[in-house]
């Protein structure tokens, strides 16, 4: 498909806000990170592209403490909102795009003990929510995503269960992204990796997800690091975070999302404490999503 002017110009006001609303600042591993805020309280966010244009979804929770509220924005990233999507009970989305759908995955927000998916043509109209995994005994599912994978559909959802480190993922496989297959182990169950970031590149599974540094004292810090593997099962992983704190972003650099488009990566993420004060932001790499995983020294052993 050939794209039109009208249609680059689009895309490109998509990024330009990035460049001319505040200056960004080169950060690790080629990543520019904007300086000022996208939006505050907010954390699961995807940036996708669709029909040419690149949207945030974006999960927005109650404050800690507050009754519970659970919707979905939609709009394009700098640009106009589109909808907003009432999703009582559900919570931690995430979401994919398969040719002319969006589907959005989201997590109970109470037992914790399933997914559902809806899915839209035009981002405006939606259709039910559907129960599409369930957890296993014992199991609490929330952070989702989906990649397409060498034979299908490939899911990354972290799991809290008994016997493992809350909180790692699991994998499943779907032929259609609506009857769902748990496949082989947890990604590690004797250490904190939450909110998987999935995608299957040149025969690689490469996986960005968080973890803890420095634990035990006051440099404490959640960066995200990428990890790659053949099969979902031998993982390595990156020697440096491709995500941590900068700046005045807090010790938080986590649910980080990703979308290609014409040479460049977007990433939205979130910053903060990890408590009471969350805010996303957006950062750009140079470079397609392989370009990306690729630049970094991996190893059997975690940081």
């Amino acid at each position: 498909m050939k794209i039109g002017l009208s249609t680059l110009a689009l895309l490109l006001l998509t990024w330009f806000p990035l460049w001319w609303s505040t200056t960004p600042s080169i950060g690790i591993r080629g990543i520019y990170k904007q300086d000022s805020v996208y939006m505050r309280d907010v954390m699961e966010s995807t940036p996708i592209v669709f029909n040419w244009t690149m949207y945030a979804i974006i999960h927005k929770r109650s404050p800690r403490g507050a009754p519970l509220v659970s919707e979905v924005i939609i709009q394009e990233i700098g640009g106009k909102h589109i909808a907003t999507l009432q999703l009582p009970g559900l919570s931690l989305i995430s979401a994919f795009v398969d040719g002319g759908r969006v589907t959005i995955f989201a997590s109970d927000s109470e037992k914790s003990d399933l997914v559902v998916s809806l899915s839209s043509a035009d981002l405006r109209n939606w259709s039910k929510p559907e129960t599409v995994l369930r957890a296993a005994p014992d199991q609490q599912i929330l952070n989702t995503s989906v990649t397409r994978g060498p034979a299908g559909f490939v899911m990354a959802y972290e799991v809290q269960e008994k016997g493992v480190v809350g909180f790692t993922p699991r994998f499943a496989t779907s032929p259609d992204m609506r009857n769902w297959t748990p496949v082989g182990e947890p990604f590690d169950r004797t250490r904190y990796a939450a909110c998987p970031t999935l995608r299957h590149i040149d025969g690689w599974y490469y996986m960005l997800y968080l973890t803890i540094l420095d634990e035990d004292n006051a440099k404490k810090r959640f960066v995200t690091v990428a990890a790659r593997s053949r099969d979902l099962k031998v993982w390595q992983h990156a020697t440096k975070p491709a995500f941590e704190p900068t700046g005045g972003e807090g010790i938080n650099n986590s649910d980080v999302d990703m979308v290609q488009a014409l040479g460049v990566t977007t990433f939205l993420y979130a910053d903060g404490d990890q408590q009471d004060r969350v805010a996303l932001k957006r950062a750009v790499y140079i470079g397609s999503e392989g370009d990306f995983f690729r630049q970094f020294e991996y190893a059997d052993k975690r940081l």
